[in-house]
């Protein structure tokens, strides 16, 4: 199993996509990636968070991809992606997502 949590908005792009690649290549059949990270909806729970972490990240570039993108990336990779919305009766927008190889 491999845990991403919260941190992948704080890495480029490309950065985001040589980590899950990785994580793709060192799982054994049928192993785990659990990855949680925010998405840019909805809309206000979306800047809130923006607000926060820029605060706390002393206005470091974060970036965000939409939940689909993260989806259909994955896919592409190979997983088997399961969806669940984590940004319930919370104010930020909070997604998990259980991908198997």
């Amino acid at each position: 199993m491999a845990i991403v949590s919260d941190m992948l908005h704080h890495l480029t792009y490309p950065q985001q996509e040589k980590l899950l690649e990785h994580c793709y290549r060192i799982l054994p059949e049928g192993g785990i990636l659990m990855m949680e990270d925010v998405t840019p909806d909805p809309k206000w729970k979306y800047i809130a968070h923006f607000l926060i972490d820029r605060t706390l990240n002393c206005g470091r570039r974060q970036n965000f991809r939409k939940l689909a993108d993260w989806i259909t990336f994955l896919e592409n990779l190979g997983f088997a992606v399961e969806h669940f919305p984590a940004h319930r009766n919370i104010p930020l927008p909070d997604f998990l997502l259980k991908c198997r190889k």
